[in-house]
């Protein structure tokens, strides 16, 4: 993904238990500011029988383009099994043009 320093990144995440149990989500950074600042329940979507979560993450104004940045997501189920995604952001010039 790309993102352009002080922007801002919409993450939706979905997930299903086989045992049917609770999922908590958080999604971690070194660098940059989420909507939510720790673990939170995820939201049980019955019409598509999963479970869901949206954040935000805003990159850092003074990132320097180029900038790698790895945003981790951790998933457990009310019985601590966990799970891990990573993310990488590379930071674009202000003024470069993606299509």
């Amino acid at each position: 993904l790309l993102v352009a320093p002080g922007g801002h990144v919409s993450i939706t995440t979905t997930a299903s238990d086989p045992g049917g149990h609770e999922i908590y989500l958080n999604w971690t950074c070194s660098s940059g500011v989420f909507s939510n600042p720790g673990e939170v329940r995820m939201t049980w979507d019955e019409a598509a029988q999963r479970w869901t979560s949206t954040w935000q993450w805003q990159c850092p104004p003074n990132a320097v383009p180029d900038t790698r940045y790895t945003l981790t997501c951790s998933l457990r189920n009310s019985l601590n099994a966990l799970a891990t995604i990573l993310v990488l952001l590379v930071v674009l010039w202000r003024n470069r043009i993606v299509s």
